[in-house]
């Protein structure tokens, strides 16, 4: 649902609950998430608990959907829609985008990166536990996180199938 990204006044799916274990962190966080779970809902409460969160993006161009346009129109209103709930701008994967999340958490601001893309996208990766947890993080990721200091946490939900709660859980907080 659009709302649940755009309209701050939305009742969230997400409980708000969600951050409070987090009492000694601050900004800068490093978020690790997935494509396909519900815990992106959570990045607004992020966002007004932390500031403003920079979202990680591959650019889209209308040459790679030529063949399906309304595939296109979605991804762009999706990453819009994303952007304004982080507030904070889009950093967008490619040449320069290392510099600028760099930038951005030695600035003390948020970046959220989504770590499940296709291993041609990113240069290297390295397993790094996490919250007792082993998860792939794209090296450039770890370095920039380690240089600057950023709380890494994992932020992970999924659906409950009662449709109640969205079940978002923040993984503890580590250095990487």
């Amino acid at each position: 649902n659009w709302r649940l990204l755009n309209d701050p006044e939305c009742a969230s799916p997400v409980r708000s609950d969600f951050l409070n274990d987090l009492t000694d962190v601050r900004a800068p966080l490093l978020i690790v998430s997935l494509h396909w779970g519900s815990a992106i809902f959570g990045l607004r409460e992020i966002a007004r608990r932390f500031g403003p969160t920079h979202f990680v993006s591959a650019p889209f161009t209308k040459a790679e959907f030529s063949a399906f346009p309304l595939r296109y129109e979605f991804a762009t209103r999706m990453a819009a829609t994303i952007e304004r709930a982080c507030g904070g701008e889009q950093i967008f994967t490619g040449g320069g985008a290392a510099a600028a999340i760099s930038e951005a958490l030695a600035a003390k601001r948020n970046v959220c990166a989504l770590i499940d893309v296709p291993p041609h996208q990113v240069g290297t990766t390295s397993a790094h536990e996490i919250a007792g947890r082993t998860m792939q993080l794209p090296n450039g990721l770890a370095r920039i996180a380690h240089e600057t200091g950023a709380h890494v946490i994992t932020l992970l939900g999924a659906p409950d199938p009662a449709g109640a709660d969205q079940g978002t859980e923040v993984l503890d907080p580590t250095g990487v």
